[in-house]
């Protein structure tokens, strides 16, 4: 042997071909993993996004309603009744949304005259129904409330 052939046989270093086709099995199996957790987590965050803005939706519709309700009771607007219910459609940050507002009598309360109301809130494009079912869950559901001036000064 000589003396070149020597000297790049200790010199000679690096990985076996075994070594790198289980490092790369390592990679193949490794990738898809984490791409699915990325992809998983992308989302989440628009789903976050859209509860949160239904949300503000649902606060939006909420308050309105309860200052509704107010300016009743300092009879700026004496004539206003409550609906029962109520639909709607908003637009926020460039996105539709669909409300549904109801308000029900409190029976169980010994004071007379406080009313539940509540605001639901759908995506545009979320499937309606005219019956009401097979309607999926609202993303956000609020409830709020308020008393009726009428009802509670007798």
């Amino acid at each position: 042997m000589s003396l070149f052939a020597k000297k790049l046989k200790q010199t000679a270093t690096g990985f076996t071909l075994i070594e790198v086709m289980v490092a790369l099995m390592i990679v193949a199996v490794a990738l898809p993993a984490l791409l699915s957790l990325v992809i998983t987590q992308m989302d989440s965050a628009g789903s976050i996004r859209e509860s949160s803005y239904a949300w503000w939706v649902a606060e939006n519709q909420l308050n309105r309603y309860k200052l509704l309700q107010r300016m009743k009771q300092q009879e700026v607007l004496p004539d206003y009744q409550l609906p029962e219910k109520e639909v709607g459609k908003d637009k926020m940050l460039n996105l539709e949304w669909r409300w549904e507002f109801t308000s029900k009598e409190m029976d169980t309360l010994e004071v007379k005259g406080f009313k539940r109301i509540e605001v639901a809130v759908w995506s545009a494009n979320s499937p309606v129904s005219a019956t009401g079912a097979n309607q999926p869950e609202p993303l956000v559901r609020m409830v709020g409330y308020v008393s009726d001036p009428e009802q509670t000064q007798n």
